[in-house]
């Protein structure tokens, strides 16, 4: 059975959850999402649903452990395989994964180089916080956002510390998959959006 991670990649500017789901149907296996599997529970008033929606009611985060029952049940329910995104986002979630026997067989990591990654997240708008010139396509007008008209760009400092938090982040994922002989691949980010997704297809595929 396939069972793949892609570590999420807001912090170097790729939709990543759009690419999961594309190569998900390529591979023929089920893409899981942590947001997604949140409301359907709530819908379903189930007990981690209602818990989870206090915490996120309250201005909380949801825990780690309660977003781990989530994400276990979204994973046992794929029974032809599944492609897990942007969780586990810790070692610790990792390791919850692997206690209750849903550890990936292959790890997956999206990658950009620096400028690329600059550019994309430099085209966040100022105003309304869309991330449409970043994911999607180029402003029409340079510098002005084609949803609301405001100012695109963010401080250069800002840009700099998500990625630095994002690559801190996945480096120690990485790290603890590697050191449970788990195989981690990385791929490129940089082409139109379906070769990309036909490359995480490819390495999904490929790890039965």
């Amino acid at each position: 059975m396939v069972r793949a991670v892609v570590i999420g990649g807001l912090g170097i500017g790729i939709d990543t959850w759009s690419l999961v789901s594309l190569a998900a149907g390529i591979s023929a296996v089920e893409a899981v999402n942590v947001r997604d599997r949140l409301r359907d529970h709530y819908r379903r008033r189930s007990s981690p649903g209602v818990r989870a929606k206090a915490y996120m009611d309250a201005g909380d985060l949801v825990p780690g452990t309660l977003g781990g029952e989530i994400v276990l049940d979204g994973v046992r329910r794929a029974g032809d395989g599944w492609i897990l995104h942007d969780w586990p986002r810790k070692v610790e979630e990792a390791e919850f994964l692997a206690e209750h026997g849903q550890e990936p067989t292959v790890v997956i990591e999206p990658t950009l180089d620096e400028s690329e990654t600059m550019a994309r997240l430099g085209r966040r708008c100022l105003h309304c916080r869309s991330t449409m010139h970043v994911y999607y396509r180029l402003p029409a007008v340079p510098g002005v956002c084609g949803r609301c008209g405001g100012q695109l760009g963010q401080p250069h400092e800002v840009t700099v510390e998500e990625i630095r938090t994002h690559r801190e982040a996945a480096a120690a994922l990485t790290a603890h998959y590697r050191g449970r002989g788990r195989s981690v691949r990385a791929v490129s980010a940089l082409g139109e959006f379906d070769d990309v997704a036909a490359r995480i297809a490819a390495i999904v595929s490929g790890s039965t």
